[in-house]
């Protein structure tokens, strides 16, 4: 007998996410833990990118504070030094040649510029985007409370590395006639050179 229950994948909230997470959210409800503390150094405010010297870190600045002992959804975003300008120079300057970045450019600014005060926030509107943007609605969800343990359907991806388990396989990049294929990225990496066929791709891995 086949269980209806869609199976359920248990996460961090993350910025602008990588392929591994959108091919899991294709087939799987994504449930975002909403009442965890901030954790440096982490999917929470930092994407990849590539480039011709290799993967490129990319951080969302945050407000002075004692972010760790802060629950997520109050981590409030600094905009001090316009980081949002330079993250949207560099995307330019890396992807320009790339066959969609244009089709892409003016929403992603708009994005950008809006300057959202939490990051939660705006992580979730990224996410949010990049998903339409591939062509397909994320089937997601927060929790009501910090998830101490889970049902059998669940799978905890939180603290794992359940999103490097899927292999990446290799699709043409602008940089790449001068270095290997660089897996790990941040999806915009694959939305920029595939566009709308960033959905068939998903399905294929």
């Amino acid at each position: 007998m086949h269980s209806d229950i869609k199976t359920s994948l248990l996460l961090e909230t993350q910025v602008f996410p990588t392929i591994a997470f959108f091919k899991h959210a294709l087939d799987k409800k994504i449930i975002i833990e909403a009442h965890e503390h901030y954790q440096k150094r982490s999917w929470r405010n930092r994407y990849y990118i590539g480039s011709n010297q290799g993967a490129v870190s990319m951080s969302i600045p945050l407000k002075q504070g004692k972010n760790k002992s802060m629950p997520i959804q109050e981590v409030n975003i600094s905009y001090d030094h316009p980081w949002h300008v330079q993250h949207l120079k560099t995307l330019q300057s890396i992807y320009g040649k790339s066959p969609f970045f244009i089709y892409y450019k003016d929403e992603l600014e708009a994005l950008l510029n809006k300057k959202h005060e939490h990051l939660f926030q705006f992580n979730n509107e990224t996410m949010h985007w990049m998903a339409r943007s591939m062509k397909f609605e994320m089937d997601l969800h927060f929790t009501n409370q910090y998830t101490t343990s889970v049902d059998d359907h669940i799978i905890d991806g939180r603290k794992t590395l359940v999103l490097n388990a899927i292999p990446t396989k290799p699709y043409q990049q602008v940089f790449g006639k001068t270095a290997h294929f660089i897996s790990g990225l941040s999806a915009l990496d694959l939305l920029f050179h595939m566009g709308p066929d960033s959905y068939y791709y998903l399905k294929s891995i």
